[in-house]
């Protein structure tokens, strides 16, 4: 009897997107935009050359080793041959989830087995392991007449097994957690981030139009939101009230009901970027006393008025957000500077 269920194509789609995040996370200086389920491939990097990365992703739900591995092989170097013939590459994978990604003989899984990613170039294996592989890509080079550059292919395999989700994704989520501590933002954020990614990598690889792709900003900008939104143990404008000009019990009951209005506009990309660049030109043309944060605020609200602004608010509420929403903003500055720089905005 046909066998109707659809977990191991649903584990498939789970390891095809945590596999494209773990390559961001690896090429996050390089890259201009990601699409899971691309024109081409399985998964496709647009790089800041103009050059692309192609991504082929094989899995198998149950542990071991896979029978079908050459034969999964083969029809993951099919479509990485069409690939690598219609667009300008920098480099081609063949990624797996299993330690025999071509196949061969049980002496040579060693390659590939140390429980964490790893990657090889085909051309460092060993000939007796990569003999049949070879042989495919020769017989595929003739039947299609395309020739497969063997000198910019990768093999890798990258661990994800298990039912306990925290265990499946053990690698992706201790790769994103060094990235975390790169730019000096908390490990503790790793999984609402993780999840995030998934869930726009998912949704942008349902969209027919593969020309459709998700930016560097897209992806990065929820981390910065995640660490910048506003929590009762922030230390926010409450600490500052004196300076601000800003009565401690209105602004905690603005806080709380106006909480996603600010976390949405301190979560706009080219408003904090401007708001940072702006109070930098202010520090260079300011004394000592009027460099800091503060002093800048109380002098500088109303000029963002027009970007904040809403029929719906009176003067006197427009200023106390404005003024929490720059604080906010300027007071994760580092935060934000350091993430321009690590991942190269």
């Amino acid at each position: 009897m046909k066998n109707f269920n659809a977990s191991a194509s649903i584990f498939g789609w789970h390891f095809q997107i945590n596999v494209a995040i773990f390559f961001m996370l690896n090429e996050i200086q390089n890259i201009d935009s990601v699409r899971v389920e691309g024109k081409d491939e399985d998964i496709e990097f647009n790089l800041k050359t103009g050059n692309k990365i192609f991504i082929q992703a094989k899995s198998k739900s149950d542990l071991g080793i896979d029978k079908k591995a050459l034969e999964k092989f083969s029809e993951g170097l099919r479509t990485l041959i069409y690939a690598s013939n219609n667009e300008s590459y920098e480099r081609l994978y063949f990624v797996t989830n299993y330690p025999n990604p071509i196949g061969g003989q049980q002496s040579h899984y060693y390659m590939f087995m140390g429980g964490n990613y790893i990657e090889r170039q085909f051309l460092e294996l060993p000939v007796s392991s990569t003999k049949r592989a070879l042989k495919k890509i020769k017989e595929i080079e003739k039947s299609e007449n395309l020739k497969f550059d063997i000198d910019n292919f990768r093999i890798a395999v990258m661990p994800f097994d298990g039912n306990i989700k925290l265990t499946r994704e053990r690698i992706i989520e201790s790769k994103l957690k060094d990235f975390l501590t790169s730019i000096s933002m908390k490990e503790s954020y790793a999984r609402d981030i993780l999840e995030i990614w998934q869930s726009d990598l998912f949704f942008n690889a349902s969209d027919k139009d593969t020309n459709i792709n998700l930016s560097k900003r897209q992806l990065m900008w929820p981390v910065i939101s995640i660490c910048c939104n506003l929590k009762e143990s922030d230390k926010i404008v409450i600490d500052y009230e004196e300076e601000l000009g800003l009565d401690k019990e209105e602004v905690e009951l603005i806080i709380s009901r106006y909480e996603d209005f600010i976390n949405r506009q301190t979560e706009r990309f080219d408003f904090a970027t401007k708001v940072i660049g702006d109070f930098s030109v202010h520090r260079k043309s300011h004394n000592r006393r009027e460099k800091n944060i503060n002093y800048f605020v109380l002098k500088n609200w109303n000029s963002y008025v027009d970007a904040i602004f809403t029929d719906s608010m009176d003067a006197e509420l427009l200023e106390t957000l404005i003024k929490i929403i720059l604080f906010k903003i300027l007071n994760n500055k580092q935060v934000i500077n350091e993430m321009i720089t690590e991942v190269n905005l």
